[in-house]
């Protein structure tokens, strides 16, 4: 039955690469659409994969175990206190088998020999700037460049409320243009840039099609990003950036950027630490440090008088209680979204699934590092990946909007946006490496050349 089935692979794949452009284009703006698209399509994609899963089970076990932290994560992201009243039963168990069956359709079609993940991930562009193109011209038409910095502070009024104009911009949701916050807008015009990084891994000789291409994708999505530039906007512009130039042009194997990045990262949690004693407002023992930090102009500004550090001090405070710490007991009309998917988390999933989602981020991490390492993949296919990945993370740690419509309450968390499970995707694919045979041909060339000698000896 599987020899009968297996020459239709290619029609596994196709389907694989259309979900891929689906998810890109935001098509129909259904979760549940993708979520029923992505498991029954990685159901069929075990059938094609049968014989290569029986063969590696070692390395199944090891994605298994790799599994373990988001697995934890989606179940006490189902199973917390804002799910329950907030997202109906339906939605929150597809949730749970859409999060799982898009990383493991990314690691299962590794295992499909004709998946060219080079061509998906051009599809996945294909997508965002078909989307952007349509959002772009819908711009041009009914809004003028910078208007976010330009009209700061006025308003217009819909239905008796009152809403910033520099905080709103439309939005093609599905198959009409609903009004969305410009962050939201920004994500997948931040995405588009992303690609610029093939233009360092891109010959204009040798493919000029492909060349042009990457220039038009980073074109368009630095038009999209930079006419709706505003002040929160302007802080993630200059940290995707950093990342992208991160990503182009420093050796990661360097000792030297090694530290620096435990430095970093050093500084990063030292930093949360603060905030968080800082944000406790019933722990009385911490006043005097409390009291240390509002007296100071500096750390006052950067703990407690900027529009960021508000909306975290909200998050944070209090986290331990019972109506935080398994997800946060409110109602969607009276959520603030924080505008990070690293606050989100506290807010969606918990304090013990932000613990899990950060496990196997770390997790993700070393893979991709793998991945980079023994991959026989292309240089430009590898560094699309990494930037697509670390882009989404980058932008969404300050310009995320878990609540991106304008005129009513409906919440997407991060884990239920689109582009997330695109990067669930690629991370899955990552884990499976098609490692590089540079040893293994090296032996052949030895006994290549050990069988001439022992002919030409026989020869003679």
């Amino acid at each position: 039955m599987l020899e009968k089935i297996r020459p239709y692979s290619e029609v596994c794949i196709f389907f694989i690469i259309e979900l891929l452009a689906f998810l890109s284009f935001n098509f129909a703006n259904s979760f549940i659409l993708y979520a029923i698209f992505g498991f029954l399509l990685l159901l069929v994609t075990l059938l094609f994969c049968f014989d290569e899963i029986k063969n590696n089970r070692r390395k199944n076990f090891q994605f298994l175990l790799f599994l373990i932290p988001f697995i934890l994560f989606t179940i006490f992201t189902v199973c917390s206190r804002f799910a329950f009243n907030n997202i109906d039963p339906l939605n929150n168990t597809l949730v749970f088998f859409s999060l799982l069956s898009f990383i493991c359709l990314g690691y299962m079609s590794n295992y499909l020999k004709s998946f060219n993940i080079k061509i998906a991930l051009y599809v996945i562009y294909l997508g965002l700037s078909l989307l952007m193109l349509i959002c772009f011209i819908y711009f041009i038409v009914g809004y003028f460049p910078f208007y976010p910095w330009l009209l700061e502070g006025k308003y217009f009024y819909y239905n008796g409320d009152r809403y910033l104009i520099s905080e709103s911009i439309k939005f093609l949701m599905g198959f009409s243009f609903e009004n969305v916050s410009v962050q939201f807008f920004q994500l997948f015009g931040t995405m588009l840039l992303s690609s610029s990084i093939g233009l360092k891994f891109v010959s204009f000789k040798k493919d000029k099609f492909l060349f042009f291409s990457f220039i038009g994708f980073t074109l368009l999505g630095l038009l999209c990003v930079i006419f709706t530039i505003n002040k929160v906007n302007l802080i993630t512009l200059c940290l995707v950036l950093a990342s992208l130039i991160f990503l182009a042009f420093v050796k990661k194997d360097n000792k030297a950027c090694k530290i620096s990045i435990y430095v970093i990262l050093g500084i990063l949690g030292f930093l949360f630490i603060l905030f968080f004693l800082n944000a406790q407002s019933s722990w009385d023992w911490l006043k005097g440090y409390q009291d240390a930090i509002a007296n100071n102009v500096v750390l006052n500004k950067l703990f407690n008088s900027n529009r960021l550090s508000t909306v975290y001090k909200e998050v944070l405070d209090g986290l331990f209680s019972l109506d935080k710490f398994f997800g946060f007991n409110v109602d969607l009309n009276n959520l603030s979204s924080s505008g990070s998917w690293f606050f989100d988390l506290f807010i969606t999933s918990g304090g013990l699934g932000f613990i899990s989602f950060i496990a196997f981020l770390v997790f993700s991490i070393l893979s991709i590092v793998r991945y980079n390492k023994l991959s026989k993949d292309s240089l430009l296919v590898k560094n699309l990946i990494n930037s697509f990945v670390m882009i989404f993370f980058a932008y969404s740690l300050i310009g995320y909007d878990m609540q991106p419509y304008t005129f009513y309450a409906n919440t997407m968390p991060f884990t239920q946006n689109p582009l997330f499970l695109i990067v669930l995707f690629l991370i899955g694919y990552t884990f499976n490496v098609k490692q590089k045979e540079i040893a293994f041909n090296k032996e052949n060339l030895v006994l290549d050349a050990e069988v001439k000698d022992i002919k030409e000896i026989e020869n003679v």
